[in-house]
């Protein structure tokens, strides 16, 4: 019954959140009507509007209407039935021949009132409700339990696709920088020629760098333009709505010591993957699972035990609507079932309940091996994104020196303009590679926190 009711509230508590969320979405707009996002703006509104937490939460309704039906296999059954009916040739069938004699009879009344009212209530019937109650209760269970974790598989790819916009994002201000950077030395060299100091080779050199930039730039903010709608499209909004994203929530960088701390919290690989088999939510959803089926095995073993039922009700009959207690007819009795022999259904269930049982057994090895491998992907993963760190580290303080000494050098004219370029080139991608590297790390983090069970918003 406490199920039954927090069903009702849950179904209730819906529907007020949807009601509400207009109003909650509109608050993030400014001024300019665009949305200002924090990654846990997203992952609010994804756990309610995400359409797989939507259907979830659907069958979610469903199993607890499924327990209401159970429980009333406890109840005793109760039936009312009234009839009219009215005879239109009263005079037919009136008469009797005796010996050759035609006998009229006297007319009787047209009209006929009925009422029938019973109840039948189950003693016994092999313990099938009791089981059967338990299977519904063990099956909402598996179905919370399942929506839970499909909760932490969007939030996880919340987290994910939030990195990329942040990623995308960045990149495209380093392009837009980056161009800038060759707009201004194009006015330097334009500004050198027109002098007679270099040859025109150069700005065609650096009108083609110009328009290389420009497409860098183009396919970034193309990168962002998708990575933003895929965001929105998992929150459960329109793709197309006009959003910013903070990244507020998130480290500003990452230190050796974050790095330490992390590992010892996660623990080695052996005690994480323990963790996660005891406290994934997709296991515990799977043991309700083989409970809810080894309890419908019992279900179809009670179809063996005869079913012992008592009933009662009354009934009255007349031409007109008087005397229902002298004709009305109480009575009570029981009914005894006994199977004999059912043509083998009741077998055939029985071994359709064993081979679903056997099935979610299998099933749940099956969830607990690819736990496993998770755990083991993602603390690869994770020890690959922090060596990607070092080495992006080493790599952008390498490059950095390396393009000043270029650009100090083409400024007196010791190089040319394409190992200016080459330097410069170097030097960008070495900064995108730190930005991939940081959000890879954070993701790695994060994947590795689902995988053992410990992910939160």
């Amino acid at each position: 019954m406490k199920r039954i009711l927090f069903s009702v509230h849950f179904m209730l508590l819906i529907q007020l959140t949807i009601s509400s969320y207009g109003q909650d979405l509109n608050s993030l707009k400014a001024n300019s009507g665009k949305y200002f996002l924090k990654v846990n703006d997203c992952i609010e509104y994804a756990l309610k509007y995400n359409p797989d937490i939507l259907s979830a939460e659907s069958r979610y309704k469903s199993a607890g209407a499924e327990i209401a039906a159970a429980f009333g296999e406890f109840l005793p059954s109760v039936d009312l039935s009234m009839g009219y009916t009215r005879q239109l040739n009263s005079e037919g069938g009136k008469t009797v021949n005796v010996g050759g004699q035609i006998i009229p009879l006297p007319t009787t009344d047209p009209n006929s009132y009925r009422i029938n009212a019973g109840a039948s209530y189950v003693i016994f019937n092999g313990f099938s409700r009791e089981s059967n109650y338990n299977r519904t209760k063990d099956n909402l269970n598996n179905i919370y339990y399942n929506n839970q974790q499909i909760s932490k598989t969007v939030i996880l790819n919340i987290y994910r696709q939030f990195t990329e916009v942040l990623r995308t994002k960045q990149i495209i201000s380093l392009r837009q920088e980056n161009l800038d950077l060759a707009k201004k030395d194009y006015l330097k060299l334009k500004a050198q020629y027109e002098a007679g100091l270099i040859p025109i080779t150069n700005i065609y050199t650096q009108e083609t760098e110009i328009s290389n930039r420009e497409l860098e730039l183009l396919k970034a903010e193309n990168d962002y333009k998708l990575a933003s709608a895929n965001l929105l499209a998992l929150m459960g909004l329109n793709p197309d709505a006009d959003s910013d994203f903070s990244d507020d929530g998130y480290p500003k960088s990452i230190k050796d010591h974050n790095i330490d701390n992390f590992r010892k919290e996660i623990g080695s690989i052996e005690s994480a993957t323990d963790r996660a088999i005891k406290q994934r939510l997709d296991v515990q959803a799977a043991n309700y699972s083989i409970s809810a089926a080894q309890l419908q095995m019992n279900v179809a073993n009670s179809q063996y035990y005869p079913i012992l039922s008592a009933i009662g009700g009354w009934s009255w009959t007349n031409n007109d609507l008087t005397k229902f207690s002298e004709l009305g007819r109480s009575y009570i009795g029981l009914n005894l079932q006994v199977p004999i022999f059912d043509n083998f259904r009741t077998n055939n269930q029985v071994q359709a309940a064993r081979a679903v049982f056997e099935q979610k057994e299998i099933e749940k090895t099956s969830i607990i091996q690819k736990i496993k491998k998770e755990v083991k992907t993602a603390f690869l993963n994770l020890e690959a994104a922090e060596k990607q760190i070092e080495i992006a580290e080493r790599a952008l303080l390498s490059s950095e020196k390396s393009f000043e000494s270029a650009e100090e050098r083409f400024r007196v004219g010791t190089i040319n303009i394409t190992d200016y370029y080459y330097a410069n080139n170097m030097f960008i991608n070495a900064k995108i590679n730190r930005i991939t590297a940081f959000y890879n790390y954070f993701n790695a983090q994060k994947e590795v926190l689902y995988s053992i069970g410990n992910l939160e918003q």
